[in-house]
């Protein structure tokens, strides 16, 4: 290794640092993996200090080059800080609560994720949850004023239309220094996803599933439907937030109901990414990275190494978020 980031080819040299991965991410914190911690929010799931390999080998079903690094090979990442996950997405009445809107285009359900927000707009929100809690903002939107961006508030506008909305100029996170809620870095995203698994998916049981026994195709799957809402059982809505199995670090819907923003820019590959964790560049305009597939997705899309890109202002009914925090080193 050397530099900042490494890469690891696909095989026995790849499971090796999985499992040395794994067994450090133990050593350095496993009483914190699967409860709160005290620096966390009631309920949140402190994760961290961790090292996990981020991708997917081409041997995955549904693996596609944009999942790999320099190669073909994956990513050893090792973050050295802890973080605190919300065990579900943002629903509409945490929406509504903190921002007084609801854009959602399935608005009859309080408990559902919201949706129909864009990037700069999930930012704002964990904004106003530090401001709530008398935390440093830790998102500086550009073209911001008291109105928000484009003199539209976060949730107002044409709800669920491309071109319509909060339009900021750009979006300069401050990463994991920063004390305050956050959009997560795409690797604390996949790590916490992950949960300590190198497969396709995780399962009830938490010991991952053989990505040769599930279909990828938009109808039933028993391997799939029992831990996401995906287009094959989700009647094409979302539904509330938890209904459906947690991974072994008791996050649920990081896989289905809606996709989630991410601080991360889009590029095409894992090459040259940073591996501590943090967000790989800052975002102007350029394509927002979301993941764990949706409501609307085919299970291609709903793997823990599947990663999409979509322009920060788009509002759709298939994208919400989540916000983190930091926890600590």
């Amino acid at each position: 290794m050397t530099g900042r980031h490494a890469t690891v080819k696909p095989g026995r040299t790849a499971l090796a640092i999985v499992a040395t991965a794994m067994l450090w991410g133990a050593l350095a914190c496993d009483a914190d993996r699967s409860t709160p911690a005290a620096t966390c929010p009631g309920g949140w799931v402190r994760v961290g200090p961790l090292a996990f390999v981020m991708g997917t080998p081409a041997r995955e079903p549904g693996h596609r080059t944009a999942e790999e690094a320099a190669n073909g090979g994956l990513l050893a990442v090792f973050i050295d800080h802890a973080w605190c996950v919300p065990p579900r997405e943002v629903t509409q009445v945490e929406w509504r609560a903190a921002m007084g809107t609801n854009p959602s285009q399935h608005a009859d359900c309080d408990d559902c994720p919201v949706e129909c927000v864009n990037a700069w707009e999930a930012a704002a929100y964990c904004n106003a949850l530090s401001a709530a809690e008398g935390l440093p903002a830790c998102h500086a939107l550009a073209g911001w004023d008291g109105a928000g961006c484009g003199g539209v508030r976060p949730g107002e506008g044409t709800t669920c239309n491309t071109s319509a909305g909060m339009a900021c100029d750009g979006d300069t996170p401050a990463g994991a220094g920063c004390a305050g809620y956050r959009l997560p870095s795409e690797s604390e995203w996949e790590a916490a996803a992950r949960a300590g698994i190198a497969a396709a998916l995780y399962t009830p049981e938490g010991d991952g599933a053989d990505p040769d026994a599930w279909d990828l195709q938009c109808h039933a799957n028993p391997t799939l439907d029992p831990i996401a809402w995906f287009c094959g059982n989700s009647g094409m809505r979302s539904h509330p937030v938890g209904g459906l199995a947690a991974n072994p670090w008791g996050l649920q819907d990081m896989l289905g109901n809606v996709s989630e923003w991410v601080q991360d820019p889009w590029h095409d590959s894992y090459a040259g990414a940073p591996m501590d964790g943090s967000a790989w560049g800052t975002d102007a305009t350029s394509g927002r990275i979301v993941r764990g597939g949706s409501w609307l997705s085919d299970a291609a899309d709903v793997r823990l190494g599947a990663r999409m890109s979509m322009p920060p202002g788009y509002r759709v009914g298939n994208v919400g978020f989540r916000c983190v925090r930091t926890a600590g080193r």
